[in-house]
């Protein structure tokens, strides 16, 4: 579970990775380091199924900064980047 501690214009923000195998997908993470960590956006990014596209749930009417957003968004591309590569690695493994 990598974690990401970010500060912008004044506040403290976490990214925070985990893998959700009940749903074989990667979820994403934004939070507001706050007493009570606001959860701020969060992405799910399927590992399985390719074709599947990406859920995006957002809880705040709050701006985001735009250097974090674009810290998310670039975690959102590693992510995507990587998902999958099992799946595509066992079935284009020839056949035995």
């Amino acid at each position: 579970m990598p974690t990401e501690h970010l500060e912008c214009e004044g506040a403290n923000w976490m990214l925070l990775d985990t893998y959700v195998p009940s749903s074989s997908e990667w979820s994403i993470e934004l939070t507001k380091v706050t007493p009570d960590n606001e959860f701020v956006v969060g992405i799910a990014v399927p590992d399985d199924d390719l074709g599947r596209p990406c859920t995006v749930s957002i809880h705040t009417e709050e701006n985001i900064p735009n250097a974090v957003l674009l810290r998310l968004l670039l975690r959102v591309a590693d992510t995507s980047r990587h998902a999958g590569v099992e799946h595509r690695r066992e079935r284009s493994s020839p056949e035995s």
